[in-house]
């Protein structure tokens, strides 16, 4: 008997169709991060914060711009913990403000001639630290987190003990590798430790020694061929102090990401906050400064 041909229609197509999308649709997927020793990614960060303060019935307003080219190279993975090397390849920094005057800082790393601040930010270009993730990228632990301070204390060119010791302190709050290092995980803390479909939730929790805290509420929105979309909102709390200001502010976060379902690293992250409070110096904690700032922070994979 000969074999009768087999006839697509119209209806068996769609049918067909309608089965293999529901299963890309539906299925549960692992989204930790699948990592070989040597795999390396490149990303550009820019953001773009504006903060607004009323003094008295005038309103100040300061605009920060920062941008930086950074690197991570996977060094070690064991069945719990993967290694990267971390570090910058450029770094950009220009805050201004027309109230105050216009440009009141600017490092490039990138410019023909340095200044003496560009000379120190050029600390964190080709040296790098070590951070241990698990796989669903919460940092662990930082190695060689003192790389980059001192780097930007040798671009400085401080010989006085004093001076140096001091001057190291200001900058380890912000600057330190741990301080750096913890920062990210805004890039890489996004993921559950079990397997998800489309639809689904969880939760996670970012804690910075800067003084930023964030409680994340992640969504799968969508699994496509080659990659994940996943959105996240977040209540956010920011209390940093220095010598100058204390800032106790609240509000909320919104982040888009898109990543490469082959090794779960970030393609594209966008996060736009907005958090509100009051502003005070540390030696009159009555006198309160509204503030509020504004910011929008992308990543992109070059």
């Amino acid at each position: 008997m000969q074999n009768e041909p087999i006839v697509i229609t119209k209806n068996s197509f769609f049918s067909l169709l309608f089965l293999v999308v529901s299963y890309i649709s539906t299925g549960q997927v692992h989204l930790g991060y699948t990592l070989d020793i040597d795999d390396s990614f490149t990303l550009h960060q820019d953001v773009i914060q504006i903060i607004t303060q009323d003094l008295q019935g005038t309103t100040q307003e300061i605009k920060n711009n920062l941008q930086g080219t950074m690197y991570f190279i996977v060094k070690e993975k064991t069945e719990e913990n993967i290694t990267l090397d971390v570090g910058f390849k450029s770094f950009y920094m220009k805050t201004s403000s027309e109230q105050l005057g216009g440009v009141l800082v600017e490092i490039d790393t990138e410019a023909e001639e340095q200044t003496p601040e560009s000379k120190m930010f050029m600390g964190l270009i080709d040296s790098s630290i070590g951070i241990i993730i698990d796989y669903s990228g919460k940092i662990m632990e930082v190695q060689n987190g003192d790389t980059f301070i001192n780097n930007m204390l040798n671009g400085m060119g401080i010989t006085d003990p004093a001076i140096l010791e001091q001057t190291k302190k200001q900058l380890e709050k912000d600057w330190s590798g741990e301080a750096l290092g913890r920062s990210f995980e805004q890039v890489l803390f996004n993921y559950p430790n079990t397997k998800v479909k489309q639809g689904d939730s969880w939760k996670n929790e970012f804690v910075s020694e800067t003084g930023l805290n964030a409680t994340n509420t992640w969504t799968l929105d969508a699994i496509e061929n080659d990659s994940y979309k996943i959105s996240g909102t977040a209540d956010v709390f920011m209390k940093t102090t220095n010598a100058q200001i204390t800032m106790n502010l609240s509000g909320t976060q919104q982040t888009d990401l898109v990543a490469d379902s082959k090794h779960k690293f970030p393609i594209k992250i966008t996060v736009i906050s907005t958090v509100e409070g009051d502003a005070y110096p540390p030696s009159m904690p009555d006198y309160k400064i509204p503030t509020k700032i504004v910011s929008t922070t992308t990543y992109t994979r070059l």
